[in-house]
């Protein structure tokens, strides 16, 4: 049998593959985070009919003489290269800008996306809202004293990178955000412990506290970073809970009884990072919630697509590096915007032109080895 009647097979087949995957290119054009694929073909073994020959002093060498026996498929490969910004005026959608991945929970397996429209569900966990996948991060110490002045960043002490959770937006919260009935604590009750102040009576502000060289730790409401005592310090902690201290004597403000806080807004930075507004109807004040987790790999054409827009890790694409964006190569977060498919039309149009001349080509060449045959047999006839 003719060899090129099965060359042609093996093109007509890589080419319907690679018909394939311009289709899912194509199909695919407005896919949130959609990263296009390419195929690539290689030569098979070729069939040797004579070897190579040396030179030697009186002749030269001679090439080789070899018949190709077809192509194969070498790769598809996803192109990773970054889609255009959709801006969508929803404040939980996202988009990086740069390397990197949102890091998802999605029924227990950790899964990573390009696709940032998620939304919050009933619990005010934000979510893929296909799925219902969990956008992972890391959430802020609670323990941080709400303080109704603007937030100017993150302070990265209070945030347990090792911690990866869902974030929550903490739909209810009880930071008291006003000013209740104030304790008077006297001089008296303030004892000096080597270089600190001890508070000796705890059943008013509770266990553990003391002034220590550079702030005060309350058991019950967590480390309160001041300046040092000095004769005639002030110490406050805003909003809910003030010491104002003047040669050791202090007073106290529990706001245990304030209403309950909700949420009343929130924003995102380029960090990740989710501000929120709380409110109980008497003042408002902000806390940072949590961060946005993002993750890196060292390739990122290797990661297994899992269909959902969701990506697994694989044995070529590297462990995912996780951490805050715009951190150890991680891309930026720009938040209200998502990002669109990378497919272009006018490339996968072309490409498809190019697979349907190599696949018409490959045709021709079963149909004349086909009468190449016919006239064998024809010579029995005559």
């Amino acid at each position: 049998m003719l060899r090129s009647l099965y060359s042609a097979i093996s093109g007509l087949k890589n080419h319907q593959v690679k018909m394939d995957v311009i289709g899912n290119n194509i199909a695919n054009v407005n896919t949130t985070g959609f990263k296009r694929s390419r195929v690539t073909f290689s030569t098979m073994l070729s069939q040797t009919m004579k070897g190579a020959g040396s030179p030697s002093p009186n002749q030269g060498g001679t090439n080789p003489a070899q018949i190709g026996l077809g192509s194969m498929l070498s790769s598809i490969d996803q192109i990773m290269t970054e889609g255009s910004s959709q801006s969508t005026g929803k404040n939980t959608d996202m988009m990086i800008q740069g390397k990197g991945f949102f890091v998802l929970q999605n029924n227990g397996e950790t899964v990573y996306s390009r696709a940032g429209a998620f939304t919050q569900d009933d619990d005010g966990t934000l979510v893929e809202p296909g799925t219902g996948a969990k956008v992972m991060g890391y959430m802020y110490g609670m323990e941080r004293p709400v303080d109704d002045s603007a937030t100017t960043g993150v302070d990265e002490s209070k945030i347990d990178w090792t911690q990866l959770e869902a974030i929550k937006f903490n739909i209810g919260e009880n930071p008291p955000l006003v000013t209740p009935t104030a304790i008077s604590i006297p001089r008296d009750a303030w004892a000096k412990s080597g270089g600190s102040w001890v508070y000796s009576n705890p059943s008013l502000i509770g266990a553990n506290a003391t002034i220590v060289g550079g702030g005060i730790l309350d058991s019950a409401r967590g480390t309160i970073t001041v300046s040092p005592p000095t004769a005639d310090p002030t110490l406050t902690a805003t909003p809910y809970n003030t010491f104002t201290i003047t040669d050791h004597d202090a007073t106290y403000t529990d706001g245990t009884d304030i209403p309950l806080a909700t949420l009343t807004s929130f924003s995102i930075d380029s960090k990740g990072a989710i501000t929120g507004v709380y409110s109980n109807g008497d003042a408002s004040a902000t806390r940072i919630i949590g961060q946005v987790a993002v993750a890196n790999f060292s390739n990122e054409a290797g990661l297994q697509n899992l269909g959902n827009s969701f990506y697994a890790a694989s044995n070529n694409s590297g462990a995912a590096s996780i951490g805050g964006a715009g951190e150890d190569g991680r891309g930026a977060i720009i938040p209200s915007t998502v990002e669109m498919s990378n497919v272009d039309l006018s490339q996968e149009f072309t490409d498809m032109i190019v697979t349907q001349r190599g696949f018409q080509a490959n045709s021709r060449v079963i149909t004349v080895s086909d009468s190449l045959l016919q006239e064998l047999i024809d010579l029995k006839r005559g």
